[in-house]
């Protein structure tokens, strides 16, 4: 028997637990990449069909939505925000709030819904355009307020549908304004502060319509790749990002700058991890809120868009772009993807315990 000379190297030793770490990153990662071959994209609904279907068979629905709010976050022309703003305003005849960080970009889609109705002979739609920094939480209180200032005065304080569509992928670590892991203030605490600050006005919808008043949050597959983390690390001490979140490694002081200033451990993976961390956040808050608003009569859910065909993916990095240039055959338009936050908005069936 020979054996192979010594090359002095130590031996590669993997602990179980690296072993065990490695393969539900593995199962997750096939979680998120394997239904996008079952999406059956070319034979999907857009979001103005999936509206006109579910309002063809519930006449109680069509006639309960008509005339009452809607607030939509993130309403981009070409986003998936967009269409689900559009299908609501349109087919659903509901008055609107556009909400998004660029106010050109809000007056553009306001402008776009508008020309839209009048060029299938709708009636005007109504839309209110509200400008909302999701990294400054400021900013989303005032945007609620403004939100909150309108229900008032033209809907009686009542407010039907809200939809948590607008997100980020950051691949900087650049903290928002109040000094937050950005990920983490974009896609969790901003939705939950304007969520919490709209509260009043979807309680006081109970019992005005048939339809309970709904809260949407549009989430991600990518929550199951959320692996542990610490909601307080990520949220404590504002000015530096957190805290080292030392035991799992996500969050660490940046060795570069010496300032005791927070960055991922890795850069490469970190970003995603970050992003996935966020909508596992956004589902657990959604679950409480489904659980706590029960005796106030509104419903708050969750949904996956599905994997869909836009630029949101790019600003996660190389390999988001990887998986999005390799799989874009089988993904969503933007218009298909919106069609999720549409049947969870308007389904009668969602309101069915």
């Amino acid at each position: 028997i020979h054996s192979l000379p010594s090359t002095g190297a130590p031996p590669l030793a993997i602990s179980w637990e690296s072993l065990s770490k490695m393969g539900a990153i593995f199962s997750r990662m096939c979680m998120l990449t394997l239904p996008c071959f079952v999406q059956l994209a070319p034979l999907a609904p857009t979001s103005c069909g999936t509206a006109r279907s579910i309002l063809r068979k519930s006449k109680a629905t069509r006639d309960a939505l008509a005339g009452k709010a809607a607030v939509v976050t993130g309403v981009t022309i070409g986003g998936a925000g967009f269409h689900t703003a559009q299908a609501l305003a349109l087919e659903a005849g509901m008055a609107l709030f556009l909400c998004g960080r660029s106010i050109d970009k809000v007056r553009d889609a306001a402008r776009a819904i508008t020309e839209d109705a009048a060029r299938n002979n709708k009636p005007k739609p109504v839309l209110f355009q509200i400008l909302l920094d999701l990294d400054d939480l400021n900013d989303v209180v005032r945007a609620s307020k403004d939100i909150t200032t309108i229900l008032n005065r033209d809907f009686g304080g009542k407010l039907q549908i809200l939809v948590n569509n607008a997100g980020a992928a950051r691949t900087q670590y650049v903290l928002t304004k109040q000094g937050v892991e950005p990920n983490t203030g974009a896609n969790y605490l901003a939705p939950f502060l304007l969520t919490r600050n709209l509260l009043p006005s979807l309680r006081a919808a109970h019992g005005a319509t048939p339809c309970p008043p709904r809260i949407v949050n549009v989430s991600s597959l990518g929550h199951a790749a959320g692996l542990n983390y610490s909601p307080p690390a990520l949220l404590a001490a504002p000015h530096k990002g957190g805290t080292p979140d030392i035991p799992r490694g996500v969050i660490v002081e940046d060795p570069a700058r010496g300032d005791g200033r927070l960055t991922w451990a890795n850069k490469g993976i970190g970003p995603i991890l970050m992003y996935a961390i966020s909508k596992n956040m956004q589902v657990s808050h959604c679950r409480a809120l489904a659980r706590r608003e029960r005796e106030n009569g509104v419903l708050a859910v969750s949904c996956h868009p599905g994997s869909i065909a836009s630029n949101f993916g790019a600003a996660l990095g190389m390999i988001a772009r990887i998986y999005y240039g390799w799989l874009g055959v089988f993904q969503y338009t933007a218009d298909q993807g919106g069609a999720t936050s549409i049947h969870c908005a308007l389904a009668p069936e969602i309101a069915r315990p």
